[in-house]
């Protein structure tokens, strides 16, 4: 039933046409575009700005990315990432990360702490407005 009330757009497909089409008719003065979550890579989101935006995944293996070997130049590459990602927040930014992480070995499935990003820790020593960091090891 969730899936049904769901719709995906992408700026390809004619989205605009249908929330200009949408406005105001919601009820109240809130506009429809307001009321929608945009889910979309970190590249995708450089140059633009959002009031609230949330990062998850922010944890080892995910950001900065586990690369194959041979690319270890890209940590510099993933840190300017992470730095895109965090400054598109106007005014309140939420970074999640796991607890735990699955991982495959052979064909069995083994868990493990997680670790916070390494990104992550500058932050930690920041002194900032509003910041809540929640641990629960």
């Amino acid at each position: 039933k969730f899936i049904e009330h769901v719709s995906l757009f992408t700026s390809d497909d004619g989205t605009s046409n249908v929330l200009d089409e949408e406005e105001g008719k919601s009820g109240d003065n809130t506009s429809v575009r307001e009321e929608l979550v945009q889910l979309m890579t970190i590249h995708s989101s450089k140059g633009l700005e959002f009031d609230v935006v949330v990062v998850s995944g922010a944890e080892e293996g995910c950001l900065p990315l586990v690369r194959r070997r041979g690319e270890a130049d890209t940590q510099e590459e993933e840190r300017r990432l992470a730095y895109v990602a965090m400054t598109r927040a106007k005014s309140h930014l939420i970074l999640t990360h796991r607890e735990r992480t699955l991982h495959l070995r052979g064909n069995r499935l083994v868990s493990k702490q997680a670790k916070i990003s390494r990104f992550l820790a500058p932050l930690m020593d920041m002194e900032m407005n509003e910041c809540i960091f929640v641990d629960k090891s």
